[in-house]
């Protein structure tokens, strides 16, 4: 019992994740950026790769504070 239900656990989290990076592949075709965190920091990442650390502004803007390699 316990064996089906761990494969009906990975098989939900297999479909979440492809779910997830044809979210990210659809966005990303559109022209959007998207928006992760990563060992702590903000990242924002643009269609054509370059990533980029940011931080929120008092205002609620984005600041962008320097390049960074992507992951």
């Amino acid at each position: 019992m316990l064996s089906k239900s761990l494969d009906w656990t990975q098989e939900l989290e297999l479909l979440a994740q492809k779910g997830l990076e044809s979210e990210i592949a659809d966005r990303q075709a559109q022209g959007h950026p998207i928006f992760y965190s990563q060992e702590g920091l903000l990242i924002m990442e643009l269609p054509n790769g370059r990533c980029f650390e940011y931080q929120h502004t008092e205002s609620g803007q984005r600041q962008i504070m320097r390049q960074v390699s992507p992951s």
